[in-house]
């Protein structure tokens, strides 16, 4: 059976989208069936993962989310033989929604914020942990709710993990710097800056550049200074989450990500929909924030990494929280909800 995902990603829009979209489709992939990404914007290095994970590319040419963008899907699922449909993107609004709904084909929304006036979806997918009924209870009356960390979407890399426990030194010196796949504010820069006033400590340094990142240049030349590692286009993120002691983070998706790892963390605001995730991470005990990327102080990334540096026993705290949110079988859920509903 054919999936059809309609999601784009750029500097503006960042990668996230496209990149648990990538999970589900891999976990569809797995249940034996096949997958096509529909997309206006693409980097290249992303569409390349994607063609490298088996995923086919089709490319939108209509306006993104306009009327004619939504006849375009609906024409090429039905050309595809595809019954279901993947919305991942803030602007495919409810009108976007029915237009699949009328064609009689099936459609799965990705949200994160519970706020849309109206959903027209047989399945509402929000994976991030503070999700509740609550936030839907009525905007979307016709869909099924798959909502919370129960349904976060991990990619297929992370599976190996699920049994893998974390070792907690009491002295942590591996830092992971990862900013999202386009950093428009360069906070990955403050944060460089943040750890060249920790020089003093024999600390080890991975920076994770994204594929639609503007300041990759800059980056390199400061990483460098700091004898620090560079990677692009990152295909084994848990082996660098493993490997690190503490991570600095934006508050996007890859914070489930690091959840599940048990990695501890600082979490940063890069986009105003990071606000709830860093908030919960917080309250929930798995990950302390530094606040909004734009009002970030490097000597407050300083302290606060040397503080947890220094605190064996919060990050063991942290870990453990982050482990009990997230268990790694979400894409999984998705999918099997998603063949009851069909």
């Amino acid at each position: 059976m054919e999936l059809l995902l309609r999601t784009d990603a750029s500097e503006s829009i960042g990668t996230g989208h496209v990149m648990r979209c990538l999970a589900l489709a891999q976990a569809w992939r797995q249940g034996g069936g096949s997958a096509t990404f529909a997309m206006s914007a693409c980097p290249p290095s992303l569409c390349n993962r994607l063609r490298d994970e088996g995923m086919e590319i089709s490319s939108i040419a209509a306006p993104r989310a306009a009327a004619d963008d939504a006849r375009e899907t609906a024409r090429l699922a039905r050309e595809l033989d595809a019954k279901w449909v993947v919305l991942d993107g803030y602007d495919f609004d409810a009108d976007y929604q029915h237009t699949l709904r009328e064609s009689r084909l099936c459609a799965l929304v990705v949200d994160d914020e519970g706020q849309a006036p109206r959903f027209d979806a047989d399945v509402l997918l929000n994976h991030n942990a503070y999700a509740t009924p609550q936030l839907y209870a009525n905007n979307a009356p016709h869909a099924r709710l798959a909502l919370g960390g129960r349904y976060a979407l991990l990619r297929s890399e992370f599976e190996p993990w699920r049994l893998w426990r974390r070792e907690i030194p009491d002295h942590a010196r591996r830092i992971l710097v990862t900013t999202g796949g386009s950093d428009p504010h360069n906070a990955a820069g403050k944060i460089l800056d943040g750890l060249g006033r920790l020089s003093m400590r024999e600390l080890e340094l991975t920076l994770v550049i994204g594929p639609a990142c503007a300041h990759r240049d800059e980056l390199e030349l400061a990483a460098a200074a700091m004898n620090a590692r560079v990677v692009h286009d990152v295909r084994h993120m848990p082996e660098l989450m493993a490997w690190a002691h503490v991570a600095i983070t934006a508050a996007g998706s890859t914070c489930w990500e690091m959840a599940f790892m048990g990695l501890p963390a600082l979490t940063l605001v890069i986009a105003d929909n990071q606000e709830k995730i860093a908030r919960c991470l917080s309250e929930r005990g798995a990950a302390h924030a530094l606040g909004r990327a734009e009002d970030l102080q490097p000597q407050a990334v300083a302290l606060a990494l040397a503080r947890l540096l220094d605190d064996p026993l919060e990050r063991t705290t942290l870990s453990r929280a982050g482990r009990r949110l997230i268990d790694g079988r979400g894409a999984a859920r998705v999918v099997e909800l998603m063949r009851e509903a069909a």
